[in-house]
């Protein structure tokens, strides 16, 4: 499964975190312009959020604190785009692809490596954004945790895409009555 499992950085850097990642991911077909959906998916978190369930996110990001970690307190050094290596939040970009994905790895204290991914699937006249989470546990506490864990996940990932979808749905009418006013 391309690059993600087993790749030394999305492991945190750390050989005994499983070579084999657990994985959950959903995709929604959108009517949005994929250069929308691009748009809101390189200006994820910060101020702008994560489109879903956001206080669930601060909860987290608080209880990482509380542990030492990073928790949501980095802010975005671009509220538009992101360059590989930026940190934000609790996550580093590792991978960019600009207008196809966008690869976050979690710096929150877990018991193992989280990888939050991103993307835009353009087919022409169909379009789906694609969330996807991996996780490289560290033994036993790290399958614990994803399993632990798996229904939150479960329903960030039946609302996120969706309503990120919807934001880039709203940006592309927004934009079509632009054209169409300017035309008129």
């Amino acid at each position: 499964d391309r690059w993600r499992d087993g790749a030394f950085p999305c492991r945190a850097q750390r050989a005994d975190y499983a070579f084999y990642a657990c994985r959950m991911q959903r995709r929604v077909p959108t009517r949005a312009s994929a250069q929308a959906l691009w748009r809101i998916v390189s200006a994820v978190g910060g101020r702008n959020g994560y489109g879903f369930l956001n206080g669930l996110w601060r909860l987290r990001g608080w209880l990482d604190r509380l542990l030492g970690g990073p928790g949501l307190s980095r802010s975005r050094r671009d509220p538009e785009g992101l360059r590989v290596g930026d940190r934000f939040d609790c996550w580093q970009v590792l991978c960019v692809t600009a207008g196809e994905r966008l690869t976050l790895r979690s710096e929150l204290r877990a018991p193992g490596s989280g990888i939050m991914e991103f993307s835009v699937h353009d087919r022409g006249e169909h379009r789906e954004l694609g969330v996807a989470l991996y996780f490289h546990p560290a033994g036993v506490w790290g399958l614990l945790y994803w399993h632990v864990l798996y229904p939150a996940h479960r329903l960030i990932l039946g609302g996120m895409p969706r309503r990120l979808a919807r934001r880039a749905e709203a940006a592309t009418d927004e934009a079509a009555r632009a054209l169409s006013s300017a035309r008129s």
